[in-house]
Formats: structure tokens, sequence, C-alpha cells
């Protein structure tokens, strides 16, 4: 199992465009074709492999309320193959096609985490500038695997420049933590910082470790 990273990423700009994002963000996880891991591929006829990698899975998975895969979404051509990118390579060879990721890497790529969340969105504040213009923010926490999902909100602020994406991340198993915030592609922000101690609210360095 992975050390879990916890994160608030938090979206903040107009008011259209959040609500579309918070409609955007429903939806399946990413799914792949592959056969049981313990069946022997020699088993199955090249037809019916074949048949199988010809295209993508479907993604009719149950719907989540908050997903990467349905903001940042995986390419068809990934999902056609095995989340495993030693399985994908032994797919796509047989399909006689170059060697290239599985799924497992191209989230890693496209997130910054391997697998993809069910988050629970909140909408935390609704304000108007000096000439009326609606504007709105939303958070959702998560827990991802190993580090945070600075990609995925690097990419999401690529697709709605507008909107500005601050993800805040604690990972206590290796001790880091800090803030990343994104718009328009661009990391605005950037900070690191200690964990903190959730008994006594003190930096995990200054916790003297008698808090509970």
């Amino acid at each position: 199992m992975p050390n879990w990273c916890d994160n608030r990423i938090t979206f903040s700009g107009p008011e259209k465009i959040i609500k579309k994002i918070l409609r955007d963000s429903k939806g399946p996880h990413a799914y792949y074709n592959d056969l049981p891991y313990d069946a022997d591929w020699g088993a199955f006829e090249d037809i019916r492999l074949k048949s199988l990698f010809s295209q993508p899975a479907e993604s009719n998975g149950p719907i989540h309320d908050f997903c990467f895969h349905s903001l940042v979404p995986i390419p068809e051509e990934y999902r056609r193959f095995p989340y495993d990118d030693s399985r994908a390579n032994k797919a796509r060879a047989l399909m006689g096609m170059c060697a290239d990721v599985g799924g497992y890497s191209k989230q890693t790529e496209l997130w910054g985490t391997k697998w993809d969340i069910d988050g629970t969105t909140e909408v935390i504040d609704n304000w108007k500038d000096d000439k009326g213009n609606k504007y709105m923010s939303f958070h959702v926490y998560c827990d991802t695997a190993w580090g945070p999902p600075l990609q995925f909100a690097e990419n999401v602020s690529k697709i709605y420049p507008d909107v500005e994406i601050e993800n805040k991340f604690e990972e206590p198993g290796m001790g880091f933590a800090g803030t990343r915030t994104f718009k328009n592609g661009e990391c605005i922000f950037e900070e690191d910082s200690e964990c903190m101690c959730h008994e006594c609210d003190l930096p995990i360095s200054e916790c003297e470790g008698d808090c509970e």
C-alpha cells in the first residue's frame, strides 16, 4: 500500500465557470481492457485478444461527485489496453504497435498520482466584485497515493484559465507538506511547510510527542 497524501484542492473563479466545473467533475473513473492477472494470454486466440484491444474500455462504473478522469480524461488510446504498463506493452506488441505506457504511467503523468479519487465537493464562498461580476469557490478533500495531484491542478488550470486552483497537501509518512497555486497553466504560488500534529496543531518538529 502507498503512503497517503492529504489534499485540499480549492477552485476559485467566475461563478459560471465554477458551476461548469462542478457539473463536469462528476463521472466514472477510467477503465481499461485487460484479462485476469492469473490468466495465460496464450490460452486466448489472437483474434479474441485483438478484438478486446480494438476499442477503449467502457467507463461505465459508479458516478462520483468529483474525480480526476472527468476533468482531465485518460485518452481512449490508453484505455484500449491494460492499466499495468508491462501488460499494456505486451498488448500493443500483439497488435503490432510501438510500445508505450499503460494507464498507470498515463494517470501519473496527467494527474500526479496513479489512482483516481472519489471526492465530495463543498461550496465555500460566493462574492461580487466592484462591477457586480459574480464569483464562487469550492473545495474538495481527497487522499492521493504517494504525493499531491499537482499535474491534475496544472492541467485543469489550462482548460479553465480564469480559475485559480490551490492545492494544499500534507504527506506525514515522508514528512512533507506545502501549497501550490495554479492559474492559466502556470504555478503562481509555491510554498513548502512542515506536517502538523493533528492533536496539538504544532509542527511535528515542535511537538513534544505527549499531546495524545
